[in-house]
């Protein structure tokens, strides 16, 4: 599965623009990233009354459109997806997904901070946060980069999330199943020796098995 990092901070403190120059020094190194950006409250997802939208309120579980250079894909859903599960099912074939927000998530973040901001940095009560991207110097036990500092927090990065390169992810009823190491490494090599050996997969990089019950 993509290795997952937050870009958090209070509202106003650029995580928007660090994450736009993020993608521009990513792209340029050939990493393939995707993003997620989190809205905390329920918005229209389409524009009310085209197509796709009135597919989506037929009853369509998810509405695709798609278009000459691109496409779009709309969902409906009762509750919130959890972030690790959006991406093992949507984006999972990326290096990298840099999410916007999710502050309170498990998974690893960079704080953007500005001094304008009043309140304290969240690295001070926030678990989680790798490091510190900020306009003034902060008296913190992490690493801290400038605001312009994009290339050094783009290697911290890639030293951090990005160094294994492989791995294995499992999704039972379309939830993510945390792995142990062991349970990881056992269903790669049993997932290898099954697949290398059919003609055409003999150099396999990436397989995906979808199951069901009949």
């Amino acid at each position: 599965m993509a290795s997952i990092l937050c870009i958090v901070g209070w509202s106003g403190s650029g995580k928007t623009i660090l994450i736009e120059r993020l993608l521009q020094v990513f792209r340029g190194r050939g990493v393939r990233v995707a993003t997620v950006k989190h809205h905390p409250k329920a918005t229209e997802l389409d524009t009310p009354g085209k197509d796709t939208d009135r597919h989506l309120k037929a009853g369509a579980e998810r509405v695709v459109l798609l278009c000459p250079g691109g496409f779009g894909l709309f969902g409906r859903t009762e509750e919130e997806v959890p972030l690790g599960t959006l991406v093992a099912r949507h984006l999972g074939e990326y290096d990298l997904v840099l999410a916007e927000g999710f502050k309170g998530g498990p998974y690893p973040k960079v704080e953007v901070y500005r001094r304008e901001v009043s309140s304290p940095p969240l690295a001070e009560t926030e678990r989680g946060i790798l490091a510190v991207v900020s306009d003034t110097p902060l008296s913190l036990d992490l690493p801290c980069f400038g605001l312009e500092e994009v290339e050094a927090l783009a290697d911290f990065i890639q030293g951090r999330l990005l160094r294994g390169g492989g791995g294995i992810s499992l999704l039972v009823n379309g939830e993510v199943v945390p792995l142990n190491p062991f349970v990881q490494r056992l269903l790669q090599r049993l997932t290898e020796a099954m697949v290398t050996p059919l003609r055409g997969c003999e150099d396999a990089r990436e397989v995906v098995i979808h199951w069901r019950k009949g």
